[in-house]
């Protein structure tokens, strides 16, 4: 018995086999980018990250925002992203950023809810420690000037004058939050007054020295302080002490 099998011509034919898995979704600690020479970086690849062992950094496709807008790799902290380099977190400048320690809507380039410590570590309950030179307004020169402010300064109540005074004056204050210059042989407080004088003898005028302010020297070798101050109830004094045959002469009156 003889079995006759035809026989066709056949064409080649590929089958493809896809398979389908739900995306992962969910919480991940790690993501690992292993190293790889660039790919391409174009439209359909916009987004892509990968980890260029070359250089050991970690780059972006993303579009260029001006023309011709082309895409192309860009390194991770350039631009308009941050940049971890060595133990420091860059930032390129970016005046629409404002950073903010212990607050959540910081409304300045760098606000801090908290005491804060420059150069120096301390657990105290100041409110800005600093070890070094500090300038307000302008920069402390030489380096021995700790402190260095450009403008009034007030400490408590008072209020510093912002200019310099002149050979001779001093600072003085009329204990109502008035802080003046003024010139030590002639210092003129609202509601107060004192002065200083020398006798070279105790039994004569002659050789009567004033350090500052205003007296008399009497015949009677005592002393006379003129003193008016502004105001209806008031303290007044004066006399002289012996220094080995000489005089030291003080006066004084204020505001009760």
């Amino acid at each position: 018995m003889c079995f006759v099998i035809p026989v066709f011509p056949q064409n080649n034919e590929t089958m493809t086999i896809v398979t389908y898995y739900p995306s992962p979704y969910g919480v991940y600690k790690n993501l690992r980018l292993f190293p790889s020479p660039a790919p391409a970086c174009n439209s359909d690849s916009e987004g892509t990250l990968y980890y260029d062992s070359t250089v050991n950094e970690l780059k972006l496709c993303r579009e260029a925002t001006t023309f011709p807008f082309n895409f192309y790799w860009q390194t991770l902290g350039q631009g308009n992203l941050w940049k971890l380099e060595g133990n420091n977190l860059l930032h390129p400048a970016q005046d629409a950023y404002n950073v903010g320690i212990g607050l959540n809507n910081p409304v300045n380039k760098l606000d801090v809810a908290g005491p804060v410590a420059v150069g120096q570590s301390s657990s105290g309950l100041m409110s800005l420690l600093v070890k070094g030179q500090v300038g307000i307004g302008t920069t402390p020169t030489p380096a021995a000037e700790m402190l260095a402010v450009a403008g009034p300064v007030k400490i408590g109540s008072y209020t510093l004058p912002s200019a310099d005074g002149t050979n001779g004056q001093a600072l003085v204050t009329d204990g109502n939050g008035n802080v003046t210059w003024q010139s030590l042989n002639n210092i003129t407080v609202p509601g107060a007054y004192s002065a200083m004088a020398y006798r070279p003898s105790t039994t004569s005028c002659s050789g009567f020295i004033l350090y500052f302010g205003q007296m008399t020297c009497n015949i009677d070798n005592t002393v006379t302080c003129p003193c008016s101050p502004s105001c209806g109830t008031y303290a007044s004094g004066s006399g002289c002490v012996g220094i080995s045959g000489a005089e030291l002469c003080t006066c004084y009156c204020y505001c009760l």
